[in-house]
């Protein structure tokens, strides 16, 4: 497994997200792509409804601020961990250990994850600027539970 994609949504679960997928990285020597998707607004405006500039402005002052947030969630975490960043083309596995990149993208989260899913599927591998070269994992959801604790170590042939 190459490339581990982990959606980050700006809130609680996206360092833990991380890092989940950073001990499936150390396993495999995979590369991790941190992604964060800009739902772009949807106004649905009828005849003589005109939306003021200031709403549109404010709408696009809080999607940069919560992006900001999240893209510190990720640096945070990237360094703590200790994961080296590198482009997706580079590769955890080309460099034999863990890495990680960021990358922002407009759409619906459904559509561009199942784009990333289809593009790796069919083989061609391109989606806008990356390439994908092998099986992608996505973490879409973590759980945090007492009883996840160690989880990975259960698994046969794993150890963190």
């Amino acid at each position: 497994m190459k490339t581990i994609l982990v959606p980050m949504h700006g809130d609680d679960g996206d360092a833990v997200a991380l890092e989940t997928a950073h001990s499936v990285a150390q396993h495999f020597k995979s590369h991790i792509e941190a992604l964060l998707i800009r739902h772009d607004p949807q106004i649905l405006a009828g005849d003589g409804l005109v939306i003021p500039s200031d709403y549109l402005v404010e709408m696009g002052n809080r999607w940069q601020n919560m992006a900001e947030r999240v893209r510190k969630v990720y640096e945070e975490t990237v360094t703590r961990l200790g994961i080296q960043k590198a482009e997706i083309d580079a590769g955890g596995a080309a460099l034999g250990c863990p890495t990680a990149s960021w990358r922002e993208l407009s759409g619906q989260e459904a559509e561009v994850v199942g784009q990333i899913g289809q593009a790796v599927h069919l083989g061609n591998g391109q989606l806008a600027d990356r390439q994908y070269d092998a099986d992608v994992l996505l973490v879409v959801a973590v759980i945090v539970d007492a009883d996840m604790a160690g989880f990975f170590d259960r698994m046969p042939g794993f150890a963190t």
